[in-house]
């Protein structure tokens, strides 16, 4: 779009350029109509007598539609000036209908422990930054689908137990559930835990565990898994760690990592 000065030059210039072709129109048109009238009237007496001949305006259209010319360049200019605002009171096109999107049915979060990997690798890994057990997210995977245990149940517990192997005994021990010691097994200093050579290795038997000790017994949620992998009388929160367990499983199966 040109400057405000530059359209006010062009219009200005158009104006004059009109009003000079309108003026020279103007007078000879004026000259000829006074020949014609002449003309016509001498020619008129002559053949018929003298009659009230009056001139024809001859040059009113003319007029007129110079007129109507310089309306239109005008309000054409303030069309074109004015662009910006004049289109925006134009709909230039019709408004695109938005039809509302079919909403898939959410599902239900169940804390059930069995189906096997229910999260990747990677995003097994970018929950466990800054873990002692970073880097383990294959072998959970792996593990996960051996024994049909949910990856998300075991971060879970991992979580609460330790804070992913950051804090309390399983910073020695590489315990993946704080598992009691029993008859066969290395223990801790004070003998009260399992100890591991790698935390792949305590989860490994973290998921032999359950699948051995718990699913026989029918306990395949973590409401029922729970009250006996961690009893009250064992000076357990069991209703706050049933609620932490479940919590971290949703939002790692929502993608919430």
């Amino acid at each position: 779009m040109p400057s405000k000065d530059t359209f006010l030059f062009i219009m200005a210039g158009l104006v004059i350029v009109f009003f000079v072709v309108f003026i020279l129109g103007r007078s000879s048109g004026s000259v000829s109509r006074r020949s014609r009238y002449q003309r016509r009237r001498f020619d008129a007496t002559e053949l018929y007598g003298p009659r009230n001949y009056r001139a024809e305006p001859y040059g009113q259209q003319g007029s007129s539609l110079w007129l109507v010319f310089l309306i239109l360049l005008l309000l054409g200019g303030v069309v074109i000036w004015q662009w910006p605002l004049v289109s925006s009171l134009i709909p230039l096109r019709v408004p695109a209908v938005h039809l509302p999107l079919q909403q898939q049915p959410s599902i239900p979060f169940s804390d059930t422990v069995m189906g096997g990997p229910d999260m990747t690798a990677v995003q097994v890994d970018h929950v466990l930054q800054g873990s002692p057990a970073q880097g383990i997210g294959d072998e959970l995977t792996n593990l996960s689908k051996q024994y049909q245990i949910k990856s998300s149940f075991a971060l879970a517990m991992f979580h609460y137990e330790s804070n992913f192997g950051r804090e309390g005994v399983a910073r020695i021990t590489k315990s993946w559930g704080n598992i009691k010691c029993t008859s066969g097994w290395k223990c801790d200093p004070t003998g009260n835990y399992r100890m591991y050579a790698t935390y792949a290795d305590g989860l490994a038997d973290f998921f032999e565990v359950i699948k051995q000790y718990y699913f026989p017994e029918g306990r395949t949620t973590v409401a029922s898994i729970l009250p006996k992998y961690a009893p009250a009388y064992d000076h357990n929160n069991v209703s706050k760690y049933i609620a932490s367990v479940r919590r971290d499983m949703q939002h790692y199966q929502e993608g919430q990592l």
